[in-house]
């Protein structure tokens, strides 16, 4: 058999099984395919077997799946009840899933594998967000600056960075978040820094 023959058969298998699975189900069924956040969410809604509905994902409140290897967040789009994540230490890039999660107000992404951050831009509910950790790569910070600029982030919220695009060798604020760093300073968000190992550190102390 050949390659495309192959895959042509692999795909409507999937489709098929897909189908099966959703025989049943009074409400459209949804596919999560990293199988770790799959787990995750089946034992904070208890139900270890049967399909996943949008209607089950509404009923997930907070989802505390760090440590986990988890690297898509596809699917997590339907959890709209979600107040409480925690995702850290997984191997997670992309955060675009949690665009519409308008009810997030405690996040947990440190220790992840980040570059864009976009997705927070909306998320006005948030009083604390961890995005520290060294291979967060995260050199623009303008989605936090809107959201708070929006009336989001603001007085009593709390924002953890990691020092290693916030601060330079003698612990001070880089040129490129100096500006965002007054910016949220001044809408009255706690701004905290952490080195690698989650130890939180001040600007003005040598690291």
């Amino acid at each position: 058999m050949n390659r495309t023959l192959l895959l042509r058969v692999s795909s409507l298998t999937f489709a098929i099984g897909v189908l099966l699975l959703g025989a049943g189900c009074p409400y459209p069924v949804v596919f999560i395919p990293d199988q770790a956040l799959e787990s995750a969410i089946r034992a904070e809604l208890n139900k270890p077997f049967g399909c996943l509905t949008e209607e089950d994902l509404l009923q997930v409140t907070e989802l505390i799946a760090p440590n986990l290897a988890i690297a898509d967040l596809s699917g997590l789009e339907y959890c709209r009840s979600l107040t409480v994540l925690d995702l850290h230490n997984n191997y997670i890039r992309s955060i675009k899933p949690l665009a519409n999660l308008k009810n997030l107000t405690w996040v947990d992404l440190g220790a992840n594998r980040l570059t864009n951050i976009e997705a927070l831009s909306g998320l006005f509910f948030i009083e604390y967000l961890n995005l520290y950790g060294q291979d967060n790569d995260i050199l623009v910070w303008t989605p936090l600056v809107a959201n708070a600029q929006a009336g989001g982030l603001g007085g009593g919220d709390v924002v953890v960075f990691g020092t290693e695009w916030t601060l330079d060798e003698e612990n001070n604020l880089t040129p490129e978040f100096q500006e965002p760093y007054e910016i949220l300073t001044n809408a009255g968000v706690d701004v905290r820094f952490a080195i690698e190992d989650g130890t939180l550190v001040n600007p003005d102390e040598e690291l």
